[in-house]
């Protein structure tokens, strides 16, 4: 008997690869072009994935730059006010001892500045926490080729009902071993996602008004322009943006296991995992929704 050919995993995500080209459609120039094009794509997902969650973080925390930069700039101020206490108390000159440090003048010249450091840390360690890690691969996979009617409804439906019952299974497992990060992750990027569609709306928007303006035909008709925006947005917020909170969760779930499992952290500890990201990142990121649903952005 002849070996059994070995089957295409994608690398990132450990899925058998069902462009494979199989079938009386693959011979069609067209179908084919397009079943290697896909198949191309889907082999540098794991390549271009993480670009896209960064993508999406710089988005949001372009929109929210405003509210981040006024947030920088209350931190500075509140620091500015520990050293003038501070030099209250150890010199008798305190405005002397504190003068030209975090001043008027130095706050508006380091605030921009931190701000933009700021935005850029958020986004890059929301992007390293949405790699996604590998995963295991399972009994269930694709209908054989040749397969019937039933049996190839009965391997979509089975496996969907079976990925329900894994996730039921994994979200009671997720809730096993919470802290700051599991509790404060799938908000942070929900706000995140949700700046960053609209910024992405209002960009493809901005984009857009330029056909009328460049072609007569097209002067008379732009109220295509703000669903054609808010369609491209969801689509774009769907594709990276599910993958970015899946992942994202995880891999928080993934290392809260390992520290309980590790048996030397202790409970307190492993509780208070994610503490520097509830004030680096998710307070930042409920700031600029708070400034977004205020209608100080836009």
């Amino acid at each position: 008997m002849s070996e059994p050919t070995p089957q295409n995993l994608n690398p990132a995500y450990g899925e058998q690869d069902d462009t494979d080209e199989t079938g009386l459609a693959a011979k069609i120039p067209l179908v084919r072009w397009y079943l290697r094009t896909t198949k191309g794509f889907g082999r540098s997902r794991s390549f271009f994935m993480p670009i896209g969650f960064l993508a999406l973080g710089a988005l949001a925390c372009w929109l929210g730059f405003p509210a981040l930069e006024e947030l920088t700039g209350a931190v500075l101020l509140a620091v500015h006010s520990a050293f003038f206490a501070l030099g209250d108390l150890f010199s008798a000159n305190p405005d002397a001892a504190v003068r030209g440090v975090l001043d008027l003048s130095a706050r508006r010249v380091i605030g921009p500045l931190l701000a933009l450091i700021w935005a850029m840390g958020i986004s890059l360690r929301l992007a390293l926490l949405a790699m996604p890690l590998p995963e295991k691969d399972d009994a269930l996979g694709y209908v054989v080729p040749g397969s019937g009617f039933l049996a190839r409804c009965w391997g979509v439906i089975g496996k969907r009902i079976y990925q329900l019952k894994k996730a039921l299974m994994y979200f009671l497992s997720y809730l096993r071993d919470l802290n700051l990060q599991k509790l404060h992750l799938p908000v942070t990027l929900a706000g995140l996602l949700l700046l960053a569609g609209i910024a992405l709306s209002l960009a493809m928007q901005n984009l857009l008004h330029e056909l009328p303006a460049r072609f007569e035909g097209l002067r008379g008709s732009t109220g295509w322009i703000p669903w054609a925006a808010g369609i491209t947005s969801l689509v774009v917020i769907l594709v990276l943006g599910i993958p970015m909170l899946v992942n994202s969760l995880v891999r928080a779930h993934e290392k809260s296991v390992e520290l309980r499992t590790r048996k030397k952290e202790k409970f307190i500890r492993r509780r208070l995992k994610g503490f520097l990201g509830v004030l680096f990142v998710f307070f930042p990121v409920a700031w600029m929704l708070l400034a977004l649903i205020s209608g100080k952005l836009y």
